[in-house]
């Protein structure tokens, strides 16, 4: 009389574990995707701060 309730039991956990990974990799998705939409940041700002050093050399040429 107990499988039955085991095996539900059993079922529930795997979809559980299941849902639980697949959570997970969406946030690690969504890790990936800001780091993508950080790095042209970072580039454009290594950018201004050339420019910045140009422009003081500029003026004080």
């Amino acid at each position: 009389m107990d499988s039955p309730d085991l095996y539900t039991q059993s079922l529930l956990d795997k979809s559980h574990v299941c849902t639980v990974v697949r959570n997970v990799i969406a946030q690690i998705n969504d890790i990936h995707t800001l780091h993508r939409m950080i790095e042209p940041l970072k580039i454009g700002q290594k950018k201004i701060e050339q420019l910045k050093i140009r422009q003081r050399k500029v003026k004080s040429i």
